[in-house]
């Protein structure tokens, strides 16, 4: 999901790449993603672009983990700092991709995200064993910790 069709369907054609998964619907906001799950049934996994008019990438993540439960997001975008990596593994996503991702490593993430529900990158990694500090740091590292 995402917002520019050029960045859609590039990534459209990786993930059909990926030998083990099928392209179910691609949207280019939030709310448009709701409309067609509506229509395509339950969703495995979920990549979501932070900045989309209409309905972004946060409130998307927090719609599907209200509503959608078993899917599971990964997050795709190019404002990767550690703290918006923080906030979206608060809000239900399993992971953090650059969009300059290459199509074995968006392949290896994607059989990783299958294999352990979660991936795991470097910069994943490092903001789990040290999140950004602010009041609520602590309680909310515990609560991402106890979903992993």
């Amino acid at each position: 999901m995402d917002d520019h069709q050029l960045v859609r369907n590039g990534f459209l054609d990786m993930v059909k790449e990926w030998p083990h998964g099928t392209v179910v619907l691609e949207a280019a906001n939030g709310l448009e993603y709701e409309e067609r799950c509506r229509e395509a049934g339950p969703i495995d996994i979920a990549i979501v672009d932070l900045h989309m008019p209409i309905r972004d990438g946060w409130e998307t993540l927090r719609w599907i983990e209200q509503h959608q439960k078993p899917t599971k997001a990964i997050v795709l975008s190019f404002d990767q700092t550690p703290q918006n990596t923080w906030e979206v593994l608060q809000l239900g996503a399993r992971g953090f991709l650059p969009k300059t991702i290459d199509p074995p490593c968006l392949h290896a993430a994607l059989d990783q995200l299958v294999a352990t529900g979660f991936h795991y990158s470097d910069l994943v990694r490092q903001v789990l064993k040290h999140p950004p500090v602010d009041g609520s740091a602590v309680a909310a590292r515990a609560a991402c910790l106890k979903k992993l």
